[in-house]
């Protein structure tokens, strides 16, 4: 899904439709994550680590990190059962709404495109110190259109997903 207020023309030169959508918003729908689909070797992997997790914490007599490893293994698996969200994200003058979470672009540093196997990512470099890095999926929408509309109000940097997103989707999250 997009839109910025009319039917979008791929038959547009980019900075000719640029010129279109000055001073409106940009807007895309993606799901939150990528569909992953799980074989019971997958599982049967899942449990055989989480077992010898509740083993060797019992063994070392730790009986509350064994509990949390129980409790974060049901999360876990509740989690691998539940279907993504379809989210609306739209950059706007002010700064950049991902669902309900609004990053305005006073606290935002640079900005990258990125992708891999799930498609094209945009990825966000914040001020924040918890949360410096942010990536949004960009899903159907047009990277060199995200690109010439980001360009007015933050800069452009090589930015990669981070290492520890990388990692979780080569384990199948």
């Amino acid at each position: 899904m997009f839109g910025v207020g009319f039917h979008y023309n791929r038959d547009f030169h980019p900075n000719v439709y640029k010129s279109l959508v000055m001073r409106k918003s940009l807007q895309w729908q993606a799901l939150e994550y990528p569909v992953k689909t799980r074989t019971s070797d997958w599982y049967v992997a899942t449990v055989i680590i989480i077992a010898s997790l509740v083993v060797s914490a019992i063994i070392f007599g730790n009986a509350l990190f064994a509990v949390l490893i129980v409790i974060a293994a049901a999360t876990l698996f509740m989690h691998t059962r539940r279907p993504p969200k379809l989210i609306t994200f739209e950059i706007n003058q002010e700064g950049i709404l991902s669902g309900e979470i609004f990053y305005p672009f006073g606290n935002l540093l640079a900005f990258g495109i990125d992708g891999d196997e799930s498609g094209p990512k945009l990825i966000l470099k914040a001020q924040s110190g918890f949360l410096p890095i942010i990536t949004l999926p960009l899903g159907e929408v047009d990277i060199i259109v995200v690109k010439d509309y980001l360009n007015d109000y933050i800069k452009e940097e090589p930015l990669r997903v981070p290492f520890s997103e990388q990692v979780m989707g080569f384990l199948g999250f």
